[in-house]
């Protein structure tokens, strides 16, 4: 028996072992009924038998289950036409293109329950028909390439669907390379050209870092600027232009200070918001330098010592934390151009990098500088030497050091030239030389010493005549010292009057030139009354000589007494007496 649904024989059980079909009921046949079975294609059956015999032989079928599905109905041939003979003769040959017979299909007839020897009637020959084979290769080769195309879209469509979804997946793991390749692969698809360049901004914010440490102002502004630009007036875009904004303090800032504007550029970095704290050194630092410019050297120390015990705004100062603090004070900070212990900054100040030790070098050596220069302006030329040859090439150390070494040999000089003069009983000279150096060593009291009692009238007399000359000196304070000269220039008479007093000098019959010193002081008898004093030539009507002779007594009222008889020129001083 065959299956009637794809051919093959069948064998024991409720179902086909090929394609799965039930087995078919089957119920006997009449007796002489022929099965005329459609012609299966690519089943092989073997050629029909010739009917040697008058009976056919019964074909023993095993009974077909009940099949509970719907099965097809099966085809029963109709009978033979009158024309058609009832049986094949005996040996007749097989007709040519007679079909094999086909398998049973399911209600077939079993062989089993045919009448004995019945004949077969050959099935007639069917009229050829136009095969429509060709059109539907043709069909399905074009619904094939159909169904191949739209397989190929669906194909891509969902691969285009399935990448933007990982693009989607890599931008919420912040992985912005991947999303960058994904979404350009399929950039024409939806927002993916949007979250392309989305994923690039991420990206290239990602090395903000890397730029800000290499300080690369001008690539992270250009950055940001792009940020800002791309997010618009979202959160991220206003925080970027507010950062961009940041960044440009800053780069001003750096380039205040490159270009030595330390004070603007301090006041720059404490312009930030963001970055303050950051830059809290930086601006203190700058302030070192700024005040180091100026010679502020106790405001740069302040400062450095904020850094040293990170406290950039100098609460110390209001509020000194210890002893040290305090010699950092706002007081101290008032005093830039003194300081009276070096030192003890000196000693305060213990910082770490080259930078920062090298700016308190630079600021204790101009507390030094000071100091230095104080000590020589109070004429401590010793001590003043010392700190400047031990600030060497600081500033105009050098320069001032010979200038300190200079005033002291000067001084020196000065002191040792006025001890002659002193020793000398030039004693007005002597005094000009201690004044000019009064600081130095004992000079003003030496020069106090130079100034001589006031001599009474009568003292320093000399003469040696006959001829009576009475001399009348002025009647206000000053007193006189008068001197006559021959006509050689030699003084050959000389005598002391007080302010106010007379007295009466004998000299011999010549002719005189008289001078006259005026005063208050008394420097001795070679500088008289010093440059303090007043010194002239008398005169007789126009005449500078005055002669006197024999058996005459002469009267000289000097010209500072009212309604003197002689009068005078003025002389330069006491060395042209």
């Amino acid at each position: 028996m065959f299956c009637g649904n794809c051919g093959k024989p069948l064998e024991s059980g409720a179902f086909c072992p090929y394609c799965g079909a039930k087995r078919p009921d089957v119920s006997p046949a009449p007796a002489a009924e022929t099965v005329s079975q459609p012609e299966a294609e690519n089943v092989n059956q073997p050629a029909a038998e010739t009917v040697s015999q008058p009976e056919v032989e019964t074909v023993n079928q095993p009974e077909v289950e009940t099949v509970k599905q719907p099965v097809p109905e099966p085809i029963v041939a109709p009978e033979p036409a009158a024309e058609t003979p009832a049986t094949v003769a005996e040996n007749t040959p097989e007709p040519e293109n007679v079909p094999e017979p086909a398998p049973s299909r399911p209600g077939a007839v079993s062989a089993s329950e045919a009448a004995p020897a019945a004949a077969v009637t050959p099935e007639a020959k069917p009229k050829k028909k136009k095969s429509a084979k060709p059109f539907i290769i043709i069909g399905a080769v074009v619904l094939g390439l159909f169904l191949i195309a739209g397989g190929i879209v669906a194909f891509l469509y969902f691969s285009i669907v399935n990448k933007y979804n990982k693009g989607m997946e890599a931008i919420d793991n912040k992985d912005y390379s991947e999303a960058i390749d994904t979404f350009n692969e399929i950039k024409t698809y939806k927002d993916s050209e949007y979250w392309a360049e989305y994923a690039q901004i991420e990206l290239d914010y990602q090395a903000l870092g890397d730029l800000d440490a290499a300080g690369d102002y001008d690539g992270i502004i250009a950055l940001l600027n792009e940020r800002s630009k791309f997010f618009g007036n979202d959160k991220k875009g206003k925080e970027a232009k507010a950062l961009s904004d940041e960044y440009a303090t800053l780069k001003a800032a750096f380039e205040d200070k490159e270009a030595e504007k330390y004070f603007d550029a301090a006041d720059k970095f404490d312009s930030l918001t963001q970055f303050e704290d950051k830059y809290a050194y930086e601006a203190a630092l700058c302030r070192v330098y700024g005040y180091e410019d100026v010679q502020d050297w106790i405001s740069a120390i302040a400062y450095l010592y904020g850094i040293q015990i990170q406290d950039f705004d100098l609460a110390y100062i209001d509020k000194p934390l210890g002893s040290e603090q305090s010699l950092i004070s706002k007081d101290f900070i008032a005093q830039n151009n003194y300081v009276s212990d070096p030192q003890a900054f000196d000693d305060a100040l213990n910082l770490n990098s080259v930078e920062e030790k090298a700016l308190a070098e630079i600021a204790v050596n101009g507390l030094w500088y000071n100091y230095a220069y104080n000590k020589w302006m109070n004429n401590e030329w010793e001590e003043a030497i010392d700190i400047f040859t031990r600030l060497g090439d600081f500033r105009d150390s050098a320069y001032v050091l010979n200038r300190v070494k200079d005033d002291l040999d000067g001084y020196t000089t000065s002191y040792n030239e006025a001890m002659a003069y002193y020793e000398n009983g030039e004693y007005y000279k002597a005094k000009k030389l201690f004044d000019s150096i009064p600081e130095f060593k004992d000079s003003a009291e030496m020069a106090e010493s130079c100034k001589q009692p006031l001599p009474e009238t009568d003292d320093y007399r000399y003469d040696d005549g006959s001829i009576q000359l009475d001399i009348y000196a002025p009647s206000g304070s000053k007193s006189v010292l008068i001197r006559l000269y021959d006509s050689d220039g030699d003084v050959v008479a000389q005598v002391f009057i007080s302010a106010g007093d007379y007295t009466t000098l004998y000299v011999g019959a010549e002719t005189y030139t008289i001078k006259v010193a005026y005063g208050t002081e008394w420097y001795g008898e070679t500088d008289l009354f010093g440059d303090r004093g007043s010194y002239t030539q008398l005169y007789n009507g126009d005449d500078p000589d005055f002669t006197f002779s024999y058996g005459y007594k002469y009267t000289l009222e000097l010209m500072t007494v009212e309604g003197g008889n002689v009068g005078s020129d003025s002389l330069s001083g006491a060395d042209d007496m």
